[in-house]
């Protein structure tokens, strides 16, 4: 096996780790805003408090690095 064919497959292979991460990461942040929207619909009683029974609406939100009080 020659040195470039090694050195391609550990750079795709990179690549895809790097992908991943950046999918997971997104995927993350969508879960937390839709956390921070559904406790604050129902803070504001817009929506009945089983909407936000498997969140811990009490709790501070961060997303994307900016930390959000809840009420």
């Amino acid at each position: 096996m020659r040195y470039g064919n090694i050195v391609l497959g550990s750079a795709v292979a990179m690549a895809l780790v790097a992908i991943w991460s950046m999918a997971g990461e997104m995927d993350y942040q969508d879960a937390k805003l839709e956390e921070q929207h559904t406790c604050a619909m129902v803070r504001d009683g817009i929506w009945p408090a089983e909407q936000a029974e498997n969140y811990n609406c009490a709790e501070p939100v961060q997303v994307a690095g900016v930390e959000h009080e809840r009420n």
